[in-house]
């Protein structure tokens, strides 16, 4: 339950896109790797080229689950792949 000590004193924000809210997290989280995600606030217009830096840079579960919500398309033909390729099996594990 959100508890406001003093309404006068509370500010709304109204976020209707991703940059929006990476900028307002800016604001919030004074935390410098934050502003390595930034180009997820225009994920939508970049050119594939673009999407690979930045996945092949920024590569993380967080992105993961960012990619499978808002870019299907990517996730699918770029990182269910990759993932499916880091699952060894167990018999290639086994040393003799």
């Amino acid at each position: 339950m959100l508890h406001i000590a003093d309404a006068r004193q509370a500010q709304l924000a109204f976020i209707s896109t991703i940059g929006e809210l990476h900028a307002h997290l800016a604001t919030l989280q004074r935390d410098s790797r934050l502003a390595d995600f930034a180009f997820l606030g225009n994920w939508h217009e970049l050119e594939h080229k673009e999407r690979l830096a930045a996945y092949r840079k920024h590569a993380c579960h967080e992105l993961h689950l960012f990619l499978y919500r808002h870019d299907r398309i990517f996730f699918d033909s770029t990182v269910a792949p990759m993932l499916r390729n880091k699952l060894i099996p167990y018999s290639l594990m086994i040393t003799s």
